[in-house]
């Protein structure tokens, strides 16, 4: 194959475009994924604090039913401790119910 200088500068001036269109389309996809990337991170990010917060709530309601249920027993336990020692004087059950409360 004969080339003169002009097509000769001319092949070399299409394949230096599409070099460039190239480089460009490359810059392009690397910042797509790079995007991509950070929208997933940031997902999987969003859905753990999610979860970590819910998962404080659920405890949160937990322990709050576990002081609830702890406080109806010991007020039926006092309330029994007093009607079965409502035939004493009043400063025995008083004592008494000190103690027990004492002991919680």
């Amino acid at each position: 194959m004969n080339f003169c200088v002009p097509q000769l500068l001319n092949v070399i001036q299409k394949l230096r475009n599409e070099s460039y269109s190239m480089i460009r389309r490359q810059r392009e996809i690397t910042h797509e994924v790079s995007t991509i990337r950070l929208n997933n991170q940031y997902a999987k990010d969003t859905a753990l604090d999610c979860k970590k917060k819910q998962a404080a709530y659920d405890d949160h309601l937990l322990e709050k039913e576990a002081k609830e249920e702890y406080l109806s027993v010991m007020l039926e336990r006092d309330a029994l401790c007093c009607i079965c020692l409502s035939g004493y004087e009043e400063n025995d059950i008083l004592g008494v119910c000190i103690i027990s409360i004492k002991y919680v």
